[in-house]
């Protein structure tokens, strides 16, 4: 490698020039998740990290949903978590990172699904239940992804997102819905 690729960036057909643990620099194509290449223990440690983290985060919003007598709560969003993390960190950890976009694609799939099992049309036309469950069971998964990619740092700044979302909003939307209440009675 000639000096002004010694210090890193993009070389010519977009590969990347990253040190290893050694300091040396090896070139990579785009996109390319480096895998865990330490000891043994280096990847156990590394991934309890992540997953504890991911069920952490997970119990973030499965408290609030709890607090709310919900039926998705703490142990449904943990496990989602949980889940998510391990499907990307399985892949990552046996070195198949060309297979992590389909992962991304199955887990966003397959939520889909759980999350379409919330919802729930009651008789009346407009009484639909359970849009806000499963819109945090699909954010949960992503804090999952998240974390499981190595972006605990996004993972954790989407979870503080999702409990003001969750939580805040929630009141202030109750709030302005028994206000618009009040109002239309006085109407009548």
């Amino acid at each position: 490698l000639d000096a002004s690729q010694q210090s890193g960036g993009q070389l010519d057909g977009g590969e990347l020039l990253v040190a290893d643990q050694r300091g040396d620099l090896q070139r990579r194509p785009p996109g390319e998740i480096l895998v865990n290449q330490g000891s043994l223990l280096e990847t156990i440690g590394h991934c309890i990290i992540r997953l504890v983290a991911a069920a952490c985060l997970g119990a973030v919003a499965g408290l609030q949903r709890e607090s709310m007598g919900k039926p998705a709560g703490l142990r449904t969003h943990m496990l989602v978590a949980l889940g998510a993390t391990l499907f990307v960190l399985v892949p990552i950890e046996l070195g198949m990172t060309t297979a992590i976009a389909n992962v991304l694609q199955g887990v966003a799939t397959g939520i889909g699904f759980i999350g379409a099992g919330a919802i729930l049309k009651l008789k009346e036309a407009r009484d639909i239940q359970g849009l806000t469950t499963a819109a945090g069971i699909w954010m949960t998964a992503a804090v999952g992804l998240a974390g499981g990619l190595g972006g605990l740092g996004i993972a954790i700044v989407a979870s503080v997102l999702m409990w003001i979302i969750l939580s805040v909003l929630g009141r202030i939307e109750a709030r302005l819905a028994g206000h618009a209440t009040e109002v239309s009675k006085s109407t009548r």
